[in-house]
């Protein structure tokens, strides 16, 4: 079963942790401008689609720095532990940890 099965807003607000820690591609970022108009409907909001992410999740304005900082320390972890990096299962880890119901159960709307 995929990861966003039934769960649409999540690869959205995936998108959004990697957009924090500066590791989405060029091709995801122009499929996220292409979905926008898509989540602004649904969801019945305006803006970029990261604005919209935020707003739908009441994130405060300073949520893309909280993340980049627990993203710098899971990277100094990484590199004491000579564990190798993988920007995905920090974002499926860090998701399953603050969000649990959006990443275990049917999506936010």
């Amino acid at each position: 079963m995929s990861r966003y099965q039934d769960k649409p807003f999540l690869r959205f607000l995936d998108s959004y942790v990697l957009d924090a820690i500066d590791q989405l591609s060029d091709d995801q970022r122009r499929g996220l401008e292409e979905l926008r108009p898509m989540l602004a409907r649904s969801l019945g909001l305006q803006g970029t689609w990261q604005e919209i992410v935020s707003a739908a999740m009441e994130f405060p304005e300073s949520m893309p720095e909280s993340i980049r900082r627990i993203w710098d320390a899971y990277l100094d972890a990484a590199r004491a532990a000579q564990n190798p990096v993988d920007p995905n299962e920090f974002v499926a880890e860090f998701i399953g940890a603050n969000f649990p119901d959006i990443a275990s159960s049917h999506d936010l709307h």
